[in-house]
């Protein structure tokens, strides 16, 4: 009574973490994967970036409300069986080391939490370079911002890598992750993400 279950995003009393209003608000999963931008094969992007997705992402990313990550990553996991994702290793685009300490956490990794453990690997790309914030920046800003950005393990050789990230806009932190992934031995890389721009 003292403390009862509410929606994270519409503040409904008594409800899921999600309910089932801004469930649908959120609408359905895009029905097609779109075509992949430089080294990385496929975009998945669930939603558009506005409404309630863009709230949910911003409540999990920016306010800390990480009860909203077991159902966002019910999400991702629906959507790698609806779009019959293929891969073998899935892995959360890193955070560098001094953000993750500011945050707590990092995101994309609370979003994979919904694939089967022995298919995600947190440490296998790692963010070596602290770089600004990409949400300020143009596109070729951002491909600027990132280069040289990442460093994949050895553990990447031959297989097919699924990025996992909260959004996805003009793809630049997709493409200078499976540039290091590639460079790694990676045979492709694919994204997942929450949300972003078509």
């Amino acid at each position: 009574m003292l403390f009862p279950a509410i929606c994270a995003l519409c503040g409904r009393i008594g409800e899921r973490v999600i309910c089932d209003y801004c469930r649908g608000e959120l609408g359905p999963f895009r029905p097609e994967l779109l075509h992949g931008t430089g080294l990385v094969a496929y975009r998945a992007i669930l939603f558009d970036y506005e409404g309630r997705a863009k709230q949910a992402v911003h409540a999990l990313k920016y306010e800390r409300v990480t009860a909203l990550g077991q159902p966002l990553a019910s999400l991702i996991s629906e959507a790698v069986d609806q779009y019959q994702l293929e891969f073998d290793l899935a892995i959360p685009i890193p955070i560098h080391y001094f953000r993750r300490c500011f945050r707590g956490f990092n995101q994309a990794e609370i979003l994979a939490e919904g694939l089967a453990p022995t298919r995600v690997s947190p440490t296998a790309l790692r963010r070596i370079r602290h770089t600004a914030p990409q949400v300020s920046l143009s596109r070729d800003q951002r491909l600027a911002n990132l280069k040289n950005a990442f460093l994949a393990r050895p553990s990447v050789t031959g297989k097919r890598i699924l990025l996992i990230d909260d959004v996805a806009t003009t793809g630049g932190t997709a493409i200078a992750a499976a540039e290091a992934l590639m460079a790694a031995g990676a045979t492709g890389v694919g994204l997942v993400a929450l949300a972003g721009n078509p």
